[in-house]
């Protein structure tokens, strides 16, 4: 923007030391410098100069409309990142709020989602909580190993990185192995995964494809489930973990502050990998703590979170509909 530093030319040569010396302490404690607001060509070159890693600005990308940027963003990520998927345009976004437009009637599964449709099509979506088959995912005794277990998708919004990260402040001696297992996964993804995890010398093991009884083992044998997606809509994996006894550790955002109880059927924390990592710990060491929420995880599914229970609530709104209609 015009009012910012960089563009009112306050790098004048007399001010360059003191960008120099700012980029220089950033470089010190193992920061990425990213400059915003770039215009000119010689703004480029002293930035490279003083040892600027990252600059944006309208020098590089003139403004455009909003069909022209989404254009520009879907040809980047298709030819970059993953050719082999298809990823939304506007005309999906149009047609998406021309469909909410015409809906009389809509559920979802969590008040966190709800919140977000409001906010997007101002439309009140009523929540019908979906369930798990506690008769699949369920205790099975056995011994658990020295590992915790996440589930999903092996892609950035998942959060894999921070519990990596997270992991890593807990001490060596007891630190668990992380498993990830997920449906698919992206492979450059899983590439930077593995080397985070041996520069943070956490041991690492990523499975895809397993089978549900595979699954469900891996449930009953982990020490915790750990969860940290980027604001998740509603988040499967809790259900599937307290249904097998496995207390969970979860950032409490989007809709895991609807399915894990803290401090009675889990733990939920900000999302700070420090704090993260204690409750990690606090659960390794309490056992006492651990057969507490693993008990009352196991009976909160059973009055609430089951498939039956679902489909109540599913056919409480169906009937609600329809009386309403008549």
């Amino acid at each position: 923007t015009r009012s910012s530093p960089l563009n009112s030319m306050m790098i004048r040569r007399w001010n360059a030391r003191s960008w120099a010396y700012l980029i220089a302490m950033a470089k010190e404690l193992d920061f990425t410098v990213i400059t915003e607001g770039i215009e000119t060509a010689e703004q480029v070159k002293f930035l490279v100069e003083i040892g600027c890693d990252i600059g944006q600005g309208y020098y590089f990308s003139k403004p455009v409309d909003l069909r022209s940027f989404d254009q520009l963003n879907r040809t980047m990520i298709t030819t970059l990142y993953r050719p082999d998927e298809y990823y939304p345009t506007f005309e999906d976004y149009e047609r998406d709020i021309e469909f909410a437009e015409y809906s009389t009637n809509l559920l979802t599964n969590s008040y966190f989602t709800h919140e977000n449709i409001l906010r997007q099509y101002g439309k009140n979506a009523l929540v019908s909580y979906i369930g798990v088959d506690n008769k699949m995912f369920a205790p099975l005794n056995l011994k658990r190993d020295n590992y915790v277990l996440s589930v999903g998708t092996c892609i950035p919004p998942k959060g894999y990185d921070f519990l990596i990260r997270s992991i890593s402040n807990i001490p060596a001696d007891i630190r668990p192995e992380l498993v990830i297992v997920g449906n698919s996964s992206d492979e450059l993804w899983v590439e930077y995964l593995r080397t985070l995890a041996e520069e943070k010398n956490v041991e690492l093991d990523i499975l895809t494809m397993i089978s549900d009884e595979e699954l469900i083992n891996l449930y009953n044998k982990a020490k915790l489930v750990v969860y940290a997606p980027y604001l998740e809509p509603f988040g499967y994996v809790p259900l599937e973990a307290m249904a097998c006894g496995t207390p969970v550790v979860g950032v409490k955002e989007g809709g895991l502050r609807e399915s894990i109880l803290h401090n009675k059927t889990g733990l939920l924390t900000q999302r700070n990998e420090k704090d993260f990592a204690n409750a990690i710990i606090k659960l390794l060491n309490d056992e006492e703590l651990w057969n507490k929420l693993s008990q009352t995880g196991i009976k909160y599914i059973e009055s609430a979170w089951t498939l039956e229970k679902a489909g109540e609530r599913l056919l409480e709104h169906m009937y609600r509909i329809l009386e309403e209609d008549e």
